[in-house]
């Protein structure tokens, strides 16, 4: 069985973007199991974290798109909030706050689904790239 405060999730279990999660070993399907990780009021609630951050990304691309700098800036302060549950590993869900960060793409980008034609996803991609990639 995992334990949070030793032990790195992200070697164990895969967070899902619909809220679920998946084990990658058999501490990992043990942990889920015995912590009960896949409960409803878990799986609703990883959904409502990822929502909060959609509905902001879709407020950033909507109204900012036309202006790359600005663009920037905005997408900077959305990656900042997922940041600040981050830098407490007490946070309740910090593990899938972690896996939001290192699948933004997957998690945020690919999975909105509000009725909004994304043609500048590309765009969107290349910006959460470089802010997220130390340089050099």
């Amino acid at each position: 069985m995992l334990h949070p405060a030793i032990d790195d999730p992200a070697s164990h279990l895969t967070f899902l973007p619909n809220g679920s999660i998946e084990s990658t070993s058999e501490r990992g399907r043990i942990s889920i199991e015995v912590y009960g990780l896949q409960r409803d009021e878990l799986i609703k609630k990883r959904k409502a974290i990822i929502k909060e951050y959609q509905k902001d990304f879709v407020r950033i691309y909507q109204y900012e798109i036309p202006n790359h700098q600005r663009l920037t800036i905005e997408i900077n302060r959305l990656i900042s909030k997922i940041l600040e549950q981050i830098d407490n590993p007490s946070t309740e869900y910090w593990s899938f706050y972690v896996a939001i960060l290192n699948n933004f793409e997957d998690f945020i980008i690919n999975n909105t689904s509000n009725g909004i034609d994304l043609p500048n996803k590309e765009v969107m991609s290349t910006i959460i790239r470089q802010i997220l990639t130390p340089s050099t």
